[in-house]
């Protein structure tokens, strides 16, 4: 009769159970320390960026979507290698798939990054007659304040 309760088969059983468990727990250990760092590091972010007076929506955007993501990325690709996984054959293929995606939609990666300098600058419209001063003059910004008042940033053209 073979069974799991044989000898041959509960010997196998548990050799592999010896065998499985060591990378599980480091693949679980990777998973609980990424999770701990996207934790505690999320409201550092967020806190920074808004000391730089990033605009609400972009640190959203930038914590929540970019920071959040990548941080899961690296934890589920450094989980799967401590199973065993061959990472490196992925890797690659999704770095060949990421060029051919990158110089087919180039106009659009150009129309994020520009969305995202102008949610940076946060740049106001500006009157065709007004009695504001330009404070300083940058290359992509100026920054005016009206006499006695708090300043702006307005785009330069």
């Amino acid at each position: 009769m073979n069974t799991i309760l044989d000898g041959t088969d509960a010997e196998r059983w548990r050799t592999l159970l010896i065998a499985i468990l060591p990378p599980m727990g480091a693949a679980l250990l990777v998973l609980l320390a990424c999770w701990l760092v996207l934790r505690y590091t999320r409201p550092l972010l967020r806190r920074a960026l808004a000391r730089a007076n990033f605009a609400d929506a972009l640190i959203d955007m930038l914590v929540e979507g970019l920071y959040k993501g990548s941080i899961i990325i690296i934890a589920i690709i450094t989980a799967s290698s401590q199973l065993g996984i061959n990472m490196g054959a992925a890797l690659a293929g999704l770095g060949v798939a990421g060029v051919a995606i990158g110089f087919a939609a180039q106009e659009t990666v150009a129309n994020m990054i520009a969305g995202f300098l102008v949610f940076w600058d946060r740049p106001s419209r500006s009157a065709t007659s007004s009695p504001h001063r330009t404070a300083t003059a940058g290359c992509r910004r100026s920054r005016c304040a009206p006499r006695g008042s708090a300043r702006w940033r307005t785009p330069s053209s």
